[in-house]
C-alpha cells in the first residue's frame, strides 16, 4: 500500500487488516495542505469499486486546518486529526461528514483503477 505519494512528514493514523481487507489512514503535507489520504484493498474493496486498490484523499488548505484546530479546541489541525481517529473505527467519510456538518471547505479525490474524482474546495 504506497498511500504516501508525494506527501512529507506522513502520521499513520490507523491501520486496520480485517477479514483480509486491510485499510490504512495517513496524514502529511503536500505544497501548502495537510492531506488525510484513505487507501483500501482486498475482496470487498473490489466487490464495492470493481477494482482491489481504493485510494481516496481529503486536502485542508491552511485557513481550514485554523478552522478545524479551532472547533475541536487544539492548537494544530493535526492534533485534532490524531484524536479524531485515535482508538476509533472511524474511516475517512467520518471525518468529510463532521468537517461538512461544521462548514469547513475541503478538496476530495478519489481513484480506484484509472478512474478518478476530484471535488474541489468550496466556500
Amino acid at each position: 500500500m504506497d498511500e504516501k505519494n508525494n506527501m512529507t512528514a506522513c502520521k499513520v493514523l490507523r491501520s486496520s487488516c480485517e477479514g483480509g481487507e486491510q485499510r490504512k489512514i495517513v496524514m502529511g503535507r503536500e505544497r501548502d495542505s495537510l492531506v488525510v489520504r484513505e487507501c483500501t484493498e482486498g475482496e470487498l474493496t473490489k466487490a464495492i469499486f470493481g477494482d482491489y486498490r481504493h485510494d481516496h484523499s481529503l486536502r485542508l488548505a491552511r485557513k481550514q486546518e485554523e478552522e478545524v484546530a479551532r472547533l475541536a479546541n487544539v492548537g494544530a489541525a493535526a492534533q485534532a486529526l490524531q484524536a479524531f481517529f485515535g482508538g476509533t473505527g472511524r474511516v475517512l467519510l467520518d471525518l468529510e461528514d463532521w468537517l461538512d456538518a461544521n462548514g469547513v471547505a475541503f478538496e476530495y479525490r478519489s481513484k480506484t483503477g484509472e478512474d478518478v474524482v476530484f471535488r474541489p474546495a468550496r466556500g
